[in-house]
């Protein structure tokens, strides 16, 4: 079905196929054959096709592990040519990207500063990216079209003065520019956009060597797709000042591997439903399927109509009581996702019992008062009586002896 998909989908936006498709609109039932081929690609194909990029780190620099004032051969760098002298081809602190160093390049007049960085790998897809500053506009330029700086994949050995694939570069006219060597052999430049002296700008290059075609990116914006251009046989990274004698600056240099994988979706776990009344919580953990991935956001139907976007844990409070399925589903940063439900079954709790004091007139009232006035008059009695008792033992006790006479003399 997919290949059918597909081949039909390629015929009808190929040239020949679009004129076909002008005759389709008469007939409304080929207009509801294309539409329903557009729905089951959208539906299908994605889901089937589902990939990821994966980078592998080639290697990097950000410059930092080098002495300012020198050039950076212990990171296995190559002064190729030395442009305006090797004195200015050094690591420096007066610009950055991050953190605090970067490499300067001084190129002058008919001799170009170039520095290379050699690797090997038989990946079909590699890639660079790097941080480039140009100090100024050129003075004095051979050409509009002459180059200010540049970075790209090269092979010094191929040529007297190498081979440059693909490399971007600062352009005398003011533009950003990809220049490479394209399908037919002949170099080609493509302009991205206009630069400005003394910004920092992230391009990015991604290289496709079975297919012999590439993309560019600036500051993480796609300017240019699958260009094609002629063989790749890379075995460098180059950076360079050119002729027009402007000092420029790298940072954060990176080259790279690049190799598709299938995109694994989320997972998701749900606890125990807490509930409470008309109300229910849900608690629960999403995990991205892979490294670099991210949960996006976390979707929520609660069964009764309502849905909403809420983090774990989420509660929701149910209008009438009944049984109801919670639906959950979990979203990726690359657009996969992963759907759970469960059942939950809420109830109005009961209200609770108020006690009540007994009335003057109800019957346990007057048992309670009787019961009362007894103990009362029992504890009255005792107290009379016990005082009785005292008073007459008292009057029956005899009188006190007489005190004897008092001593003669």
């Amino acid at each position: 079905m997919e290949n059918f998909i597909n081949f039909m989908m390629q015929e009808i936006f190929s040239e020949g196929g679009l004129i076909r498709l002008k005759s389709l609109r008469k007939s409304s039932a080929a207009g509801v054959i294309f539409l329903l081929l557009i729905l089951m690609s959208s539906t299908f194909i994605p889901i089937a096709n589902a990939q990821r990029m994966v980078e592998t780190v080639i290697f990097s620099d950000d410059f930092e592990g080098y002495e300012v004032g020198t050039f950076p051969s212990s990171g296995g760098w190559t002064l190729v040519w030395d442009g305006a002298g090797s004195r200015y081809q050094v690591v420096t602190s007066s610009h950055y990207h991050s953190p605090s160093k970067s490499f300067q390049l001084l190129g002058a007049y008919g001799w170009s500063s170039v520095a290379e960085k050699r690797f090997s790998t038989a990946a079909r897809m590699i890639g660079f990216e790097a941080y480039m500053m140009a100090e100024s506009y050129p003075q004095n330029p051979v050409s509009t079209h002459a180059g200010v700086g540049s970075v790209g994949f090269w092979n010094r050995d191929e040529a007297t003065w190498g081979k440059y694939y693909v490399t971007v570069a600062f352009r005398a006219d003011g533009y950003l520019v990809v220049h490479f060597i394209n399908d037919a052999g002949a170099e080609e430049d493509i302009e991205l956009q206009p630069y400005t002296p003394g910004m920092w700008y992230k391009v990015r290059v991604v290289l496709d060597r079975s297919a012999n075609t590439f993309s560019v990116w600036i500051n993480d914006e796609l300017k240019a797709s699958n260009v094609k251009i002629t063989e790749t046989n890379i075995n460098g990274l180059e950076v360079s000042s050119a002729w027009a004698g402007v000092t420029c600056y790298f940072d954060d240099v990176k080259v790279f591997t690049v190799e598709e994988k299938a995109a694994t979706p989320p997972t998701l776990t749900l606890y125990d439903p807490q509930v409470n009344g008309l109300t229910v919580t849900i608690n629960g953990v999403a995990t991205p399927g892979y490294s670099g991935a991210s949960i996006s956001r976390i979707h929520w139907e609660w069964g009764d109509g309502s849905s909403e976007d809420s983090p774990f844990p989420a509660s929701h409070m149910y209008s009438n009581a009944g049984t109801y399925t919670v639906t959950v589903t979990a979203y990726q940063s690359d657009g996969l996702s992963v759907t759970k439900a469960l059942q939950i079954k809420v109830e109005i709790s009961p209200s609770p019992a108020i006690p009540t004091t007994p009335s003057a007139s109800s019957p346990t009232f007057l048992i309670i008062f009787i019961v009362i006035l007894i103990i009362f008059i029992i504890i009255a009695c005792v107290v009379v009586l016990v005082l009785i008792g005292i008073y007459l033992r008292r009057r029956r006790a005899p009188p006190p002896p007489p005190p004897p006479p008092p001593p003669t003399e």
